[in-house]
């Protein structure tokens, strides 16, 4: 009986956390406005190719990166996140 119904939470749990977490996969902020947004190049699909290039001062150091221009030939994962 214990059994089944630490399944049960286990199972809701698991359900609540994919309600949550897909929850926040929508397109709600409409991106860069103005003079910020440019038209990159799409595929067949409509779909953009390449990301737009930026600049960011690093935390540490305060030095200035150029993406993708500093990360040319370099394999390179970009973790995007809100704390709002």
């Amino acid at each position: 009986m214990r059994r089944k119904v630490f399944t049960l939470l286990t199972l809701i749990f698991i359900f609540c956390f994919s309600l949550l977490s897909l929850g926040g996969c929508g397109n709600s902020s409409s991106g860069p406005t103005g003079e910020q947004q440019e038209e990159l190049p799409k595929d067949k699909d409509g779909k953009s190719q390449e990301a737009p290039a930026f600049t960011l001062s690093q935390l540490e150091s305060g030095e200035e990166m150029d993406f993708p221009l500093d990360f040319q030939g370099q394999k390179v994962m970009l973790l995007f996140f809100s704390l709002g």
